[in-house]
Protein backbone atom coordinates (compact mmCIF):
# COMPACT_ATOMS: atom_id res chain seq x y z
CA UNK A 1 0.00 0.00 0.00
CA UNK A 2 1.02 3.26 -0.97
CA UNK A 3 1.51 5.97 1.62
CA UNK A 4 0.65 10.11 1.04
CA UNK A 5 1.60 12.48 3.58
CA UNK A 6 -1.65 14.47 4.85
CA UNK A 7 -2.06 17.49 6.82
CA UNK A 8 -3.70 16.76 10.27
CA UNK A 9 -6.73 18.66 11.23
CA UNK A 10 -7.60 20.37 14.47
CA UNK A 11 -7.98 18.63 17.63
CA UNK A 12 -11.76 19.15 18.71
CA UNK A 13 -12.86 21.95 21.76
CA UNK A 14 -12.12 21.46 24.80
CA UNK A 15 -15.30 20.94 25.75
CA UNK A 16 -16.16 18.40 22.87
CA UNK A 17 -13.25 16.38 23.34
CA UNK A 18 -14.00 16.18 27.17
CA UNK A 19 -17.60 15.35 26.61
CA UNK A 20 -16.14 12.64 24.48
CA UNK A 21 -13.90 11.65 27.46
CA UNK A 22 -16.94 11.70 29.74
CA UNK A 23 -18.74 8.89 27.73
CA UNK A 24 -15.90 6.84 27.47
CA UNK A 25 -15.65 6.99 31.23
CA UNK A 26 -19.18 6.08 32.02
CA UNK A 27 -18.76 3.39 29.27
CA UNK A 28 -15.85 2.04 30.71
CA UNK A 29 -17.50 2.01 34.53
CA UNK A 30 -20.82 0.39 33.33
CA UNK A 31 -18.17 -2.52 30.88
CA UNK A 32 -16.01 -3.08 34.26
CA UNK A 33 -19.43 -3.35 36.54
CA UNK A 34 -20.81 -5.63 34.57
CA UNK A 35 -17.80 -7.23 34.09
CA UNK A 36 -16.35 -7.71 37.57
CA UNK A 37 -19.72 -7.90 39.40
CA UNK A 38 -19.43 -11.89 39.16
CA UNK A 39 -16.02 -12.08 41.96
CA UNK A 40 -18.73 -11.32 44.48
CA UNK A 41 -21.21 -13.83 44.09
CA UNK A 42 -19.21 -16.62 43.64
CA UNK A 43 -20.97 -17.70 47.16
CA UNK A 44 -24.52 -18.11 46.17
CA UNK A 45 -23.76 -19.30 42.63
CA UNK A 46 -21.59 -22.15 43.36
CA UNK A 47 -24.30 -22.76 46.24
CA UNK A 48 -27.11 -22.44 43.53
CA UNK A 49 -24.91 -24.39 40.42
CA UNK A 50 -22.63 -26.71 42.15
CA UNK A 51 -19.92 -25.23 40.72
CA UNK A 52 -15.88 -25.66 42.06
CA UNK A 53 -13.48 -23.36 42.79
CA UNK A 54 -11.95 -24.06 39.67
CA UNK A 55 -15.29 -23.74 37.40
CA UNK A 56 -15.63 -20.47 38.92
CA UNK A 57 -12.04 -19.16 37.74
CA UNK A 58 -13.21 -20.53 33.98
CA UNK A 59 -16.25 -18.60 34.34
CA UNK A 60 -15.03 -15.60 35.45
CA UNK A 61 -11.82 -15.85 33.25
CA UNK A 62 -11.90 -17.97 30.01
CA UNK A 63 -15.39 -17.56 29.36
CA UNK A 64 -15.07 -13.96 29.42
CA UNK A 65 -11.04 -13.78 27.76
CA UNK A 66 -11.53 -16.38 25.08
CA UNK A 67 -14.23 -13.98 22.53
CA UNK A 68 -12.78 -10.75 24.22
CA UNK A 69 -9.01 -11.54 23.26
CA UNK A 70 -9.37 -13.68 19.46
CA UNK A 71 -11.59 -11.37 18.33
CA UNK A 72 -9.69 -8.34 19.64
CA UNK A 73 -7.69 -7.67 16.70
CA UNK A 74 -10.79 -7.32 13.73
CA UNK A 75 -12.80 -5.20 16.07
CA UNK A 76 -9.43 -3.16 16.15
CA UNK A 77 -9.05 -2.87 12.49
CA UNK A 78 -13.12 -2.13 12.63
CA UNK A 79 -12.07 0.74 15.05
CA UNK A 80 -9.32 1.97 12.67
CA UNK A 81 -11.19 1.86 9.73
CA UNK A 82 -15.07 2.81 10.61
CA UNK A 83 -17.23 5.07 12.98
CA UNK A 84 -15.76 4.38 16.32
CA UNK A 85 -18.88 5.92 17.93
CA UNK A 86 -20.79 3.14 16.12
CA UNK A 87 -18.56 0.53 17.55
CA UNK A 88 -18.61 1.76 21.36
CA UNK A 89 -22.64 1.99 21.28
CA UNK A 90 -22.76 -1.77 19.82
CA UNK A 91 -20.31 -3.06 22.19
CA UNK A 92 -22.22 -1.21 24.74
CA UNK A 93 -25.46 -2.01 24.37
CA UNK A 94 -24.42 -5.63 23.39
CA UNK A 95 -22.71 -6.66 27.01
CA UNK A 96 -25.51 -4.83 29.10
CA UNK A 97 -27.79 -7.16 27.38
CA UNK A 98 -25.55 -10.20 27.93
CA UNK A 99 -24.97 -9.69 31.55
CA UNK A 100 -29.31 -9.16 32.38
CA UNK A 101 -29.06 -12.24 30.24
CA UNK A 102 -26.44 -13.99 32.85
CA UNK A 103 -28.98 -13.34 35.98
CA UNK A 104 -31.63 -15.80 33.73
CA UNK A 105 -28.95 -18.87 33.61
CA UNK A 106 -30.87 -22.36 34.68
CA UNK A 107 -27.28 -24.01 34.55
CA UNK A 108 -23.37 -23.57 34.46
CA UNK A 109 -23.18 -23.61 30.89
CA UNK A 110 -25.50 -20.50 30.18
CA UNK A 111 -23.77 -18.71 32.53
CA UNK A 112 -20.72 -19.78 30.59
CA UNK A 113 -22.12 -18.80 27.33
CA UNK A 114 -23.35 -15.09 28.56
CA UNK A 115 -20.32 -14.66 30.18
CA UNK A 116 -18.75 -15.71 26.52
CA UNK A 117 -21.16 -12.40 24.80
CA UNK A 118 -20.40 -10.01 27.53
CA UNK A 119 -16.58 -10.84 26.89
CA UNK A 120 -17.01 -10.47 22.78
CA UNK A 121 -18.99 -7.33 23.36
CA UNK A 122 -16.70 -5.51 25.73
CA UNK A 123 -14.09 -6.62 23.50
CA UNK A 124 -14.79 -2.85 21.28
CA UNK A 125 -13.92 -0.76 24.25
CA UNK A 126 -11.02 -0.31 24.69
CA UNK A 127 -9.31 -0.09 20.89
CA UNK A 128 -12.72 2.02 20.55
CA UNK A 129 -11.72 4.48 23.95
CA UNK A 130 -7.93 4.59 23.38
CA UNK A 131 -8.93 5.66 19.58
CA UNK A 132 -11.00 8.45 20.48
CA UNK A 133 -9.30 10.16 23.47
CA UNK A 134 -5.94 9.94 21.22
CA UNK A 135 -7.86 12.34 18.65
CA UNK A 136 -9.34 14.35 20.96
CA UNK A 137 -6.50 15.37 23.13
CA UNK A 138 -2.76 17.01 21.86
CA UNK A 139 0.17 14.54 23.57
CA UNK A 140 1.20 16.82 26.07
CA UNK A 141 -2.85 16.42 27.42
CA UNK A 142 -3.17 12.39 26.74
CA UNK A 143 -1.92 11.26 29.75
CA UNK A 144 -4.89 13.17 32.27
CA UNK A 145 -7.07 12.40 29.35
CA UNK A 146 -6.44 9.13 29.81
CA UNK A 147 -6.08 8.81 33.27
CA UNK A 148 -9.47 10.09 33.20
CA UNK A 149 -10.54 7.36 31.63
CA UNK A 150 -9.00 4.73 33.23
CA UNK A 151 -10.38 6.39 36.18
CA UNK A 152 -13.77 3.83 34.98
CA UNK A 153 -11.95 0.95 35.82
CA UNK A 154 -11.92 1.66 39.48
CA UNK A 155 -15.31 3.22 39.43
CA UNK A 156 -17.07 0.34 38.29
CA UNK A 157 -14.94 -2.48 40.18
CA UNK A 158 -15.76 -0.51 42.69
CA UNK A 159 -19.56 -0.14 42.10
CA UNK A 160 -19.01 -4.05 41.22
CA UNK A 161 -17.92 -5.01 45.05
CA UNK A 162 -20.55 -3.00 46.49
CA UNK A 163 -23.35 -3.97 44.52
CA UNK A 164 -22.52 -7.41 44.75
CA UNK A 165 -22.08 -7.05 48.21
CA UNK A 166 -25.12 -5.09 48.99
CA UNK A 167 -27.64 -5.58 46.52
CA UNK A 168 -28.46 -9.61 47.27
CA UNK A 169 -29.63 -8.58 50.61
CA UNK A 170 -31.89 -5.71 49.44
CA UNK A 171 -33.22 -8.15 46.56
CA UNK A 172 -33.84 -10.64 48.47
CA UNK A 173 -37.82 -11.11 47.67
CA UNK A 174 -36.69 -10.93 43.87
CA UNK A 175 -39.49 -10.03 41.31
CA UNK A 176 -40.73 -12.63 38.76
CA UNK A 177 -39.93 -13.28 35.49
CA UNK A 178 -42.00 -15.06 32.21
CA UNK A 179 -40.02 -18.38 32.17
CA UNK A 180 -37.88 -17.77 34.91
CA UNK A 181 -40.24 -17.76 37.78
CA UNK A 182 -38.92 -15.47 41.45
CA UNK A 183 -35.54 -14.75 40.51
CA UNK A 184 -32.56 -15.55 43.11
CA UNK A 185 -31.40 -12.04 44.49
CA UNK A 186 -28.27 -12.78 42.93
CA UNK A 187 -29.83 -13.12 39.71
CA UNK A 188 -31.35 -9.83 40.09
CA UNK A 189 -28.42 -7.98 40.87
CA UNK A 190 -27.14 -8.94 37.33
CA UNK A 191 -30.42 -7.91 35.40
CA UNK A 192 -30.41 -4.53 37.38
CA UNK A 193 -26.45 -3.84 36.76
CA UNK A 194 -27.12 -4.56 33.46
CA UNK A 195 -29.95 -2.41 32.47
CA UNK A 196 -28.29 0.93 32.79
CA UNK A 197 -25.76 0.39 29.92
CA UNK A 198 -28.69 0.59 27.31
CA UNK A 199 -29.31 4.31 28.17
CA UNK A 200 -25.01 4.57 27.94
CA UNK A 201 -25.17 3.26 24.33
CA UNK A 202 -27.56 5.47 23.53
CA UNK A 203 -25.81 8.59 24.87
CA UNK A 204 -22.45 7.63 22.84
CA UNK A 205 -24.63 7.82 20.12
CA UNK A 206 -24.67 11.22 20.31
CA UNK A 207 -20.59 12.41 20.71
CA UNK A 208 -18.86 14.04 17.43
CA UNK A 209 -16.84 11.84 16.20
CA UNK A 210 -13.16 13.35 16.07
CA UNK A 211 -11.04 13.31 13.07
CA UNK A 212 -8.27 11.74 12.92
CA UNK A 213 -4.75 12.82 13.79
CA UNK A 214 -1.38 12.14 11.90
CA UNK A 215 -3.14 10.26 9.80
CA UNK A 216 -1.65 9.05 6.20
CA UNK A 217 -3.62 8.98 3.25
CA UNK A 218 -3.74 5.33 1.46
CA UNK A 219 -3.61 5.97 -2.43
CA UNK A 220 -4.07 2.24 -2.49
CA UNK A 221 -6.60 0.26 -0.28
CA UNK A 222 -5.37 -2.92 1.73
CA UNK A 223 -7.75 -6.13 0.90
CA UNK A 224 -10.82 -4.89 3.02
CA UNK A 225 -11.48 -8.77 4.06
CA UNK A 226 -8.25 -9.28 6.01
CA UNK A 227 -8.79 -9.81 9.88
CA UNK A 228 -5.91 -7.14 10.32
CA UNK A 229 -4.26 -4.43 8.10
CA UNK A 230 -0.62 -6.55 6.77
CA UNK A 231 0.95 -2.94 7.75
CA UNK A 232 0.27 -3.59 11.21
CA UNK A 233 2.05 -7.24 10.94
CA UNK A 234 5.05 -5.77 9.41
CA UNK A 235 4.95 -2.65 12.15
CA UNK A 236 5.06 -5.18 15.14
CA UNK A 237 7.61 -7.00 13.49
CA UNK A 238 9.99 -4.13 12.82
CA UNK A 239 9.52 -3.30 16.22
CA UNK A 240 9.46 -6.16 17.95
CA UNK A 241 11.73 -6.44 20.93
CA UNK A 242 10.30 -3.09 22.28
CA UNK A 243 6.72 -4.30 21.56
CA UNK A 244 7.65 -7.56 23.48
CA UNK A 245 8.57 -5.97 26.41
CA UNK A 246 5.99 -3.44 26.76
CA UNK A 247 2.90 -5.61 25.89
CA UNK A 248 4.16 -8.87 27.95
CA UNK A 249 4.58 -6.50 30.98
CA UNK A 250 1.16 -5.24 30.66
CA UNK A 251 0.08 -8.91 30.44
CA UNK A 252 1.67 -9.83 33.60
CA UNK A 253 0.26 -7.23 35.27
CA UNK A 254 -3.07 -8.00 33.69
CA UNK A 255 -2.33 -11.20 35.49
CA UNK A 256 -2.03 -10.13 38.83
CA UNK A 257 -4.74 -7.72 38.78
CA UNK A 258 -7.51 -10.36 38.10
CA UNK A 259 -6.23 -12.62 40.45
CA UNK A 260 -6.58 -9.97 43.10
CA UNK A 261 -9.76 -8.58 41.40
CA UNK A 262 -11.97 -12.30 41.21
CA UNK A 263 -10.24 -13.95 44.54
CA UNK A 264 -9.67 -11.17 47.60
CA UNK A 265 -13.06 -11.14 48.24
CA UNK A 266 -14.04 -14.57 48.61
CA UNK A 267 -10.69 -14.77 50.57
CA UNK A 268 -11.66 -12.46 53.04
CA UNK A 269 -15.27 -14.03 53.33
CA UNK A 270 -13.75 -17.11 54.26
CA UNK A 271 -10.35 -17.06 55.85
CA UNK A 272 -11.55 -14.20 57.90
CA UNK A 273 -15.61 -14.36 58.41
CA UNK A 274 -16.03 -11.38 57.14
CA UNK A 275 -19.97 -10.62 55.80
CA UNK A 276 -19.79 -10.60 51.85
CA UNK A 277 -22.10 -7.06 52.28
CA UNK A 278 -19.09 -5.67 54.19
CA UNK A 279 -16.73 -6.98 52.24
CA UNK A 280 -18.23 -5.66 49.18
CA UNK A 281 -18.42 -2.25 50.95
CA UNK A 282 -15.14 -2.00 52.20
CA UNK A 283 -13.08 -3.76 48.69
CA UNK A 284 -15.33 -1.44 46.58
CA UNK A 285 -14.40 1.57 48.30
CA UNK A 286 -10.36 0.53 48.51
CA UNK A 287 -11.11 -0.08 44.78
CA UNK A 288 -12.30 3.03 43.80
CA UNK A 289 -10.23 5.55 46.00
CA UNK A 290 -7.48 3.94 45.65
CA UNK A 291 -7.81 3.16 41.98
CA UNK A 292 -8.53 6.68 41.49
CA UNK A 293 -5.52 7.74 43.60
CA UNK A 294 -3.20 5.27 41.74
CA UNK A 295 -4.17 6.45 38.20
CA UNK A 296 -4.36 10.28 38.57
CA UNK A 297 -0.92 10.41 40.84
CA UNK A 298 0.52 7.71 38.15
CA UNK A 299 -0.92 9.72 35.14
CA UNK A 300 0.27 13.53 36.49
CA UNK A 301 3.68 11.97 37.20
CA UNK A 302 4.18 10.87 33.58
CA UNK A 303 3.37 13.56 32.24
CA UNK A 304 5.41 16.08 35.10
CA UNK A 305 8.13 14.33 34.44
CA UNK A 306 7.73 13.87 30.50
CA UNK A 307 7.53 17.94 30.09
CA UNK A 308 10.90 17.82 32.13
CA UNK A 309 12.65 16.19 29.48
CA UNK A 310 12.48 12.94 31.65
CA UNK A 311 12.60 10.19 28.51
CA UNK A 312 11.68 6.93 30.76
CA UNK A 313 9.52 8.75 32.99
CA UNK A 314 6.59 6.29 32.06
CA UNK A 315 8.80 2.90 32.28
CA UNK A 316 9.64 4.30 35.52
CA UNK A 317 6.16 4.73 36.67
CA UNK A 318 5.04 1.31 35.89
CA UNK A 319 8.21 -0.30 37.19
CA UNK A 320 7.45 1.34 40.31
CA UNK A 321 3.54 0.32 40.40
CA UNK A 322 4.89 -3.33 39.44
CA UNK A 323 6.98 -3.39 42.04
CA UNK A 324 4.33 -2.39 44.68
CA UNK A 325 1.82 -4.68 43.59
CA UNK A 326 4.27 -7.94 44.16
CA UNK A 327 5.20 -6.38 47.60
CA UNK A 328 1.72 -6.35 48.94
CA UNK A 329 0.58 -9.46 47.71
CA UNK A 330 4.11 -10.82 48.84
CA UNK A 331 2.67 -9.90 52.80
CA UNK A 332 -0.04 -11.28 51.97
CA UNK A 333 0.52 -14.90 53.97
CA UNK A 334 1.44 -13.07 56.71
CA UNK A 335 -1.45 -11.23 57.89
CA UNK A 336 -2.87 -12.58 60.65
CA UNK A 337 -6.45 -10.67 60.52
CA UNK A 338 -8.46 -9.11 58.36
CA UNK A 339 -7.46 -5.67 58.96
CA UNK A 340 -3.87 -6.64 57.48
CA UNK A 341 -5.38 -8.77 55.02
CA UNK A 342 -7.09 -5.86 53.55
CA UNK A 343 -4.24 -3.35 53.97
CA UNK A 344 -1.87 -5.76 51.51
CA UNK A 345 -5.27 -5.68 49.12
CA UNK A 346 -4.86 -2.12 48.92
CA UNK A 347 -1.68 -1.62 48.85
CA UNK A 348 -1.74 -3.70 45.59
CA UNK A 349 -4.84 -2.24 44.33
CA UNK A 350 -3.76 1.02 44.60
CA UNK A 351 -0.24 0.24 42.99
CA UNK A 352 -1.47 -1.41 39.99
CA UNK A 353 -3.66 1.88 38.64
CA UNK A 354 0.04 3.78 39.03
CA UNK A 355 1.17 1.81 36.45
CA UNK A 356 -1.98 1.45 34.04
CA UNK A 357 -2.56 4.94 32.94
CA UNK A 358 1.48 5.45 31.22
CA UNK A 359 0.92 1.74 29.85
CA UNK A 360 -1.87 3.08 27.78
CA UNK A 361 -0.33 6.07 26.59
CA UNK A 362 2.94 3.93 25.69
CA UNK A 363 0.60 1.91 23.25
CA UNK A 364 -0.98 4.81 21.50
CA UNK A 365 2.48 6.55 21.07
CA UNK A 366 4.44 3.20 19.69
CA UNK A 367 1.70 3.02 16.83
CA UNK A 368 0.95 5.53 14.16
CA UNK A 369 -3.14 6.44 14.08
CA UNK A 370 -3.93 4.01 11.41
CA UNK A 371 -2.71 1.18 13.15
CA UNK A 372 -4.25 2.34 16.95
CA UNK A 373 -7.21 0.64 17.07
CA UNK A 374 -5.17 -2.53 16.25
CA UNK A 375 -2.41 -1.63 18.67
CA UNK A 376 -4.71 -1.56 21.19
CA UNK A 377 -6.32 -4.60 20.11
CA UNK A 378 -3.37 -6.68 20.66
CA UNK A 379 -2.91 -5.31 24.09
CA UNK A 380 -6.68 -6.45 24.93
CA UNK A 381 -5.26 -10.07 23.23
CA UNK A 382 -2.45 -10.00 25.75
CA UNK A 383 -4.09 -8.50 28.81
CA UNK A 384 -7.12 -11.01 28.09
CA UNK A 385 -4.54 -14.62 27.75
CA UNK A 386 -2.24 -13.37 30.45
CA UNK A 387 -4.51 -11.81 32.77
CA UNK A 388 -8.34 -12.79 32.62
CA UNK A 389 -7.79 -16.56 31.29
CA UNK A 390 -5.17 -17.28 33.12
CA UNK A 391 -4.68 -15.26 36.26
CA UNK A 392 -7.85 -16.27 38.09
CA UNK A 393 -7.35 -20.20 37.60
CA UNK A 394 -4.36 -20.57 38.97
CA UNK A 395 -5.22 -19.10 41.74
CA UNK A 396 -8.34 -21.43 41.92
CA UNK A 397 -6.02 -24.21 41.24
CA UNK A 398 -4.06 -23.65 43.90
CA UNK A 399 -6.81 -22.86 46.06
CA UNK A 400 -8.75 -26.78 45.43
CA UNK A 401 -5.68 -28.46 44.69
CA UNK A 402 -2.77 -26.92 47.58
CA UNK A 403 -3.96 -25.36 49.96
CA UNK A 404 -8.19 -25.57 50.20
CA UNK A 405 -10.73 -23.36 50.01
CA UNK A 406 -9.83 -21.55 53.36
CA UNK A 407 -6.38 -20.52 52.86
CA UNK A 408 -6.55 -18.09 50.24
CA UNK A 409 -4.33 -15.55 51.22
CA UNK A 410 -1.32 -18.48 50.01
CA UNK A 411 -3.07 -18.85 46.79
CA UNK A 412 -3.52 -15.10 45.87
CA UNK A 413 0.49 -14.43 46.56
CA UNK A 414 1.01 -16.92 43.12
CA UNK A 415 0.39 -13.26 41.23
CA UNK A 416 3.20 -11.76 42.67
CA UNK A 417 5.73 -13.49 40.61
CA UNK A 418 4.18 -11.72 37.61
CA UNK A 419 4.76 -8.86 38.75
CA UNK A 420 7.75 -8.99 39.30
CA UNK A 421 8.34 -10.39 36.70
CA UNK A 422 6.92 -7.14 34.49
CA UNK A 423 9.62 -4.96 36.00
CA UNK A 424 12.35 -6.88 34.36
CA UNK A 425 10.36 -6.44 31.02
CA UNK A 426 10.05 -3.01 31.27
CA UNK A 427 13.53 -2.27 32.35
CA UNK A 428 14.56 -4.16 29.07
CA UNK A 429 11.60 -2.47 26.33
CA UNK A 430 13.05 0.99 27.72
CA UNK A 431 16.48 -0.14 26.79
CA UNK A 432 15.90 -1.50 23.78
CA UNK A 433 14.30 1.44 22.19
CA UNK A 434 10.98 3.14 22.92
CA UNK A 435 11.85 6.75 22.86
CA UNK A 436 13.22 5.93 19.46
CA UNK A 437 10.42 4.32 18.45
CA UNK A 438 8.06 6.98 19.21
CA UNK A 439 10.20 10.15 18.45
CA UNK A 440 10.45 8.35 15.11
CA UNK A 441 6.81 8.01 14.78
CA UNK A 442 6.34 11.48 15.18
CA UNK A 443 9.06 12.74 13.20
CA UNK A 444 8.07 14.24 10.14
CA UNK A 445 7.11 11.31 7.71
CA UNK A 446 7.15 8.80 10.68
CA UNK A 447 3.19 8.81 11.02
CA UNK A 448 2.95 5.95 8.29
Amino acid sequence: MRIEAAASPPYPSRRSAWYVCGLVFLATMFGFLDRQILAILVGPIKHDLGVSDSGMSLLYGFAFVFLYSTLGLPIGRWVDRGRRKYVLAAGVGTWSVMTMLCGTAPDYWWLFVARMGVGVSEACLTPAACSLIADCFRPRERGRAMSFYLLGVYVGIGLSLVAGGLLPGWLAAGPALPLIGGLAPWRTVFVVVGAPGLAIAALVLTMREPARQDMPMPAVETEASALVEPGFLAYVRAHARVMAGVFLAHGLLAFTSYSVMAWAPSMLIRQFAQPAASVGVMLGTISALGGIAGALLGAFAADHWTLRGVTAAKFRICAAGAAGAALGLALLPFAGSAVLAIACVALCLTALPFASASGQVMVQEMFPNRLRGQGSALMVLLLGLGGAGCGPLVVGLASDHLFGPKQLSFAVPFAALPAALAVILLYFANRDGFEALRRSRLAPGGAA
